[in-house]
């Protein structure tokens, strides 16, 4: 069964490996870190304004000062807890992303192979994820640009049946896509 349709129809006998990677939940803190440290930069901003204007004699109150401080204390905590979750999310994507790749390369060579053409990568490689067909390292070995699987690959131990499947696909049945 191709890798599309295990995806697509998951058996007993099969397990379901999405053709995509997890998405990573990592961007989305760090966006929103980012603008908890900046709104700290212009809450300091606004009470420094305030702290000078009272220091020149001009009408400022305890009070103005006071809450734009607890706006600040507020917005430090949610730093320091988006901290925490940015870290926390980075590892998190990595092992998914370690657990994805784990699942394709449990996968039969064939179904890794799975999409690929002459012009086009097999369906389980994406930008930033490496080469399915070497164990994701992140060189393109793609079998019509290489004649032949690398031999020092094959020497750090990573196996070339998904390479030797899809260059058959392509040298074998011709273009299938």
């Amino acid at each position: 069964m191709s890798a599309i349709m295990a995806a697509a129809l998951p058996t007993d006998d099969e397990e379901f490996v999405p053709i995509e990677p997890p998405a990573p939940r990592r961007p989305v803190i760090a966006a929103e870190l980012a603008a908890a440290q900046n709104q700290i930069k212009d809450l300091e901003g606004q009470i420094a304004e305030l702290a000078l204007a009272q220091a020149e004699g001009k009408p400022v109150t305890g009070g103005e000062l006071r809450a734009l401080y607890e706006r600040r204390q507020e917005a430090q905590f949610a730093v320091e807890l988006k901290t925490l979750a940015d870290s926390f999310a980075e590892e998190v994507d990595r092992q998914a992303l370690q657990g994805w790749k784990d699942d394709v390369l449990s996968l039969e060579p064939e179904d890794i192979a799975d999409g690929i053409s002459t012009t086009e990568c097999p369906d389980f490689c994406h930008g930033g994820c490496g080469c399915a067909l070497t164990g994701f390292r992140p060189q393109c070995l793609h079998p019509a640009t290489f004649t032949r699987f690398p031999n020092e690959l094959e020497a750090q131990g990573v196996s070339s049946a998904a390479w030797r499947a899809a260059d058959q696909i392509i040298r074998g049945n011709g273009d299938d896509k």
